[in-house]
């Protein structure tokens, strides 16, 4: 598994793309979300994600079709409502997570997007407030434990005690991407989903297989998360209900340094 860093964040929500224009947004929008096309290539890697939406058989492995995962730590600065104004020498609130990704080929590298319709899979951590950002260690030890788990219910709450899955995928906004790829801004279009965007009935959650084991300077995990849930698009696309998906696996297998 890459330990690599990405930080094309314009990706993680569609509402952070440049509306150049409300109509085509609305109409690359929805041409997005009518024209996804869920399929699995088999054999799958060591690390993966599976399960069927709506019915139809989906995948993504780290090391197939140009797909890579990264693991690690990740912070978040909170600033409340009531008060957004940034001010000098005011600390405002500190979180920090784990967090691990299923990231599809790159299209274009220079502004930061995946290649078209390629889906991409996060799962976050529970949240620790705190000012300190810990070893990778400590959050494993913390939040991996074998058994049922929480979903967060929304991505404004709970996040200190509920995972946060999010599955995606876009395009670059039409007429597409010849169009914009020689501009200095090439506006990608996505669509997420979230079981934390809506109600929830039936909702399997669990680790089922936890194996860690230390060799030498690392430390060995292997990880199966099991999760059956309904999942809705994310509120800049109103929280409509998408679907529901069964049998998800949720498979890792990585190392970490035995000491930091």
């Amino acid at each position: 598994m890459r330990n690599l860093i990405f930080f094309s964040f314009l990706l993680l929500f569609s509402g952070s793309c440049k509306k150049e224009d409300d109509d085509m947004y609305d109409e690359t929008l929805k041409y997005v979300k009518e024209n996804m096309v869920f399929s699995c290539t088999e054999p799958k890697g060591i690390s993966y994600f599976s399960g069927k939406m709506n019915g139809v058989d989906f995948c993504v492995s780290d090391g197939v079709d140009g797909y890579w995962s990264y693991i690690g730590t990740a912070t978040e600065t909170i600033t409340l409502a009531s008060n957004p104004t940034i001010e000098l020498g005011v600390t405002k609130s500190h979180a920090s997570f784990y967090s691990f990704y299923l990231y599809p080929p790159i299209l274009d590298n220079w502004h930061g997007i995946f290649e078209e319709f390629k889906p991409y899979v996060f799962l976050y951590t529970p949240y620790i407030f705190d000012t300190i950002t810990y070893s990778q260690k400590h959050y494993l030890d913390k939040f991996l434990k074998k058994g049922d788990l929480k979903l967060r219910k929304s991505w404004a709450e709970g996040k200190e005690d509920g995972f946060y899955l999010l599955i995606g995928w876009g395009c670059v906004m039409l007429p597409g991407y010849d169009f914009y790829k020689n501009q200095s801004v090439c506006p990608y279009i996505a669509a997420n989903l979230s079981p934390s965007n809506g109600k929830q009935e039936n909702t399997v959650f669990r680790i089922s297989e936890l194996e860690v084991e230390e060799q030498g300077e690392y430390i060995m995990y292997e990880v199966t998360f099991e999760i059956s849930c309904d999942l809705y698009y994310d509120g800049a696309h109103g929280n409509d209900y998408f679907g529901r998906l069964e049998d998800g696996i949720y498979k890792l297998n990585f190392s970490i340094p035995s000491e930091e």
